[in-house]
């Protein structure tokens, strides 16, 4: 999830046409910094009924960690930038970041 503006959008159409949303599925979660400076998952599960109702089948750093085990330097370079910039940073450890 990035900043959430997709899924905000969504859940106006749905919610404009009688539907109600009950959770998020998303592929992957980038982990980023939403509208009101805190982490967009957060933001979003207020949104929908609370803690556990976005799930992801990756987080970002998932993907970082198999970059990282994986000797792809480049790519994980060009990540920890983008998440440098945009990401959560929150207290996280470069454990809790990497999964190390």
């Amino acid at each position: 999830m990035t900043a959430g503006t997709a899924i905000r959008l969504a859940m106006d159409s749905i919610q404009n046409a009688g539907g109600i949303v009950v959770g998020i599925v998303q592929l992957l979660d980038r982990e980023e910094v939403g509208k009101d400076g805190q982490n967009t998952v957060d933001e979003i599960e207020s949104l929908v009924g609370g803690k556990g109702r976005v799930q992801s089948v990756l987080r970002m750093r998932d993907l970082m960690h198999f970059l990282a085990e994986n000797g792809k330097e480049e790519l994980l370079a060009a990540m920890e930038a983008y998440r440098e910039q945009y990401g959560r940073k929150e207290g996280m450890t470069p454990m809790q970041l990497y999964g190390f």
